[in-house]
């Protein structure tokens, strides 16, 4: 397998290519991006660290509205070091997502930017 090939369909393996059609499918949907439109980006556009941070941030800051929202729902209080806990891992969840569909969107903004599709 070659690195840096300009031919896709020689540097990725077929189970790889279906999980990068896979996870393109979901970030082009205007569901995934449903309130958060201007976030974006162009489909030749590259997404660099500091995207994936703020979205993961921004996303997981929702996560930790809605889990702060169940905690308080159900115990009535919650103490400052769980709400940063709850923040972390979301925020944490929320990178983990993104660092693939970044992977595959650069992916395909270098093809698109290069003309092969």
């Amino acid at each position: 397998m070659q690195k840096h090939d300009t031919n896709h369909e020689l540097v990725c393996p077929i189970g790889m290519r279906m999980i990068e059609r896979w996870v393109l499918r979901v970030v082009d949907s205007d569901l995934t991006w449903y309130g958060f439109n201007w976030m974006r980006p162009a489909k030749d556009r590259r997404l660099g660290p500091g995207y994936v941070f703020f979205s993961s941030v921004l996303l997981g800051l929702l996560g930790v509205a809605i889990g702060a929202g169940a905690i308080y729902l159900f115990f009535g209080r919650m103490e400052l070091s769980v709400f940063l806990a709850l923040f972390s891992l979301a925020t944490m969840f929320e990178l983990l997502l993104h660092a693939p569909f970044a992977h595959y969107w650069n992916r395909r903004a270098r093809m698109l930017s290069e003309g092969q599709r």
